[in-house]
């Protein structure tokens, strides 16, 4: 049996109680879910980060630096699908349309 166990509730409450922590952590979880999003496109497309940074005209480490981006400007992303054989759309939703942007 362990001893001296504390509940993860605690824990979590205890890290959110830093000033700044819930904010901190909201910027990692985008983060983190954005870099996965862009490498498993790019991976689905069986493109590697060398091959894509060759469509591109830049370094390889320019594409990783992109797949971890939390923010990124739309022109990098249009490119980044772009280079990968897709379209970029965006759309704003609103409760009772949805009203596509041209970019």
């Amino acid at each position: 049996m362990a001893k001296n166990v504390t509940p993860w509730s605690e824990v979590r409450a205890k890290v959110l109680a830093e000033p700044g922590a819930a904010e901190e952590i909201e910027r990692e979880k985008r983060k983190m879910l954005t870099a996965v999003r862009l490498a498993e496109l790019r991976r689905s497309r069986k493109i590697t980060q060398a091959a894509l940074a060759e469509l591109l005209k830049i370094d390889q480490s320019a594409v990783s630096q992109t797949e971890h981006r939390a923010d990124m400007t739309i022109s990098t992303l249009n490119g980044y699908i772009s280079a990968l054989g897709g379209k970029l759309n965006i759309s704003a939703t609103f409760d009772d349309i949805e009203i596509p942007i041209a970019i």
